[in-house]
């Protein structure tokens, strides 16, 4: 309605026909242009968001989530062994002392109770793994038949045997030089 009111206005054929091939030009450039410009920002933005927030979020959750099923499906096969709460008070155990033997110091402006929570937190995660892992160790050895693969301990315990020696042979001999 306005374009048709600014065309009967015009009265210059030749400054019509520019002002319709204006808005059409403009029209077309612009759809065309809004389409590829949001494309390539949805795509290049949708991407990278998708894959920072999917990593983190899927990583943190599988950690989270396999750790808790670990534990609680690692509870069935202790059969005897020990109860639940000795796992959980094994793993504040050992998150205290790895809490104990960290050196970091908080930054300057850090607040020391964050930097605490993250380093409980870290230490927390350590140590729910080394328990999940000998568990793991523990049903391994339980229900795996492993005699076929003791020679190959003793060929790995030799050869370190073997390494060791070496070594402190080529430290004493390095005692020439001093």
């Amino acid at each position: 309605m306005i374009i048709s009111y600014i065309l009967s206005k015009i009265k210059n054929k030749e400054k019509r026909e520019n002002l319709v091939f204006g808005l059409v030009f403009g029209l077309a450039g612009g759809l065309a242009g809004g389409l590829v410009f949001g494309l390539v920002f949805g795509l290049v933005f949708g991407l990278a968001g998708g894959l920072v927030f999917g990593l983190a979020f899927g990583l943190a959750g599988g950690l989270v989530f396999g750790l808790a099923g670990g534990l609680t499906n690692h509870s069935q096969l202790l059969e005897g062994l020990f109860p639940i709460w000795i796992l959980a008070v094994s793993i504040i155990l050992i998150s205290e002392v790895f809490f104990i033997l960290d050196k970091g110091k908080p930054k300057d402006k850090e607040n020391t109770f964050t930097f605490t929570l993250k380093k409980k937190a870290e230490n927390l995660i350590e140590s729910s793994i080394i328990i999940v892992n000998l568990l793991n160790l523990n049903y391994v050895i339980k229900y795996v038949d492993l005699s076929p693969y003791f020679i190959y301990v003793g060929y790995l315990g030799l050869g370190i045997i073997i390494l060791a020696i070496g070594y402190g042979w080529i430290k004493v001999n390095e005692m020439k030089y001093k």
